[in-house]
């Protein structure tokens, strides 16, 4: 399933949990947790959002949330 998720990340689209639970046929809470864990391997970058600065985000018209406790995630850049 960790392959599915990257995957969906690599088809440049922007994912909220809920329709990727839904695309892999699992709960959010797995999900979230499979994205975790790629963040803590080094796979994934997790970037903590807070309403203060999505008026900065690129990303502010796909997430739609506006919520503090949100979290995204992309790509490690390779070095």
């Amino acid at each position: 399933m960790l392959e599915q998720i990257l995957k969906e990340f690599s088809s440049g689209n922007s994912l909220n949990i809920s329709r990727l639970a839904a695309r892999l046929n699992s709960s959010p809470e797995m999900v979230t947790a499979m994205l975790d864990h790629l963040a803590s391997i080094g796979v994934l970058e997790s970037i903590e959002c807070s309403a203060q600065s999505c008026k900065d985000c690129l990303l502010v018209n796909q997430c739609r949330s506006n919520k503090p406790e949100n979290k995204l995630w992309k790509y490690k850049a390779k070095r």
